[in-house]
């Protein structure tokens, strides 16, 4: 139970902290956030021509949006730096307990 109360902890805050530096670069950095806003965009254009039948191309048209994408993008990253300073938490703790 306490593994499934630390991996649900790591998503929650991981959105939380993600929608946090979000704002926080589209606030502080407009510049940074249009660079990054256009290379969504442009993803998004590369994934759509793949080929795909129209009706998986109308989805993914529809359900990936830039922002959501740019989004997903700081949410990973926050993770992925949540997860690095866990590891190197534990790795603290344990010589600490020997």
């Amino acid at each position: 139970m306490h593994r499934i109360m630390l991996s649900t902890g790591n998503i929650f805050f991981s959105l939380v902290l993600g929608a946090i530096a979000f704002g926080f670069v589209f606030i502080k950095f407009p510049g940074t956030m249009s660079s990054i806003l256009d290379i969504a965009a442009g993803f998004k254009a590369w994934l759509t021509s793949r080929g795909l039948s129209a009706e998986y191309n109308n989805w993914v048209r529809v359900l990936l949006e830039e922002r959501q994408l740019v989004f997903m993008g700081f949410t990973i990253v926050t993770r992925v730096l949540m997860s690095v300073l866990a590891s190197l938490g534990v790795a603290m703790w344990g010589r600490m307990t020997n």
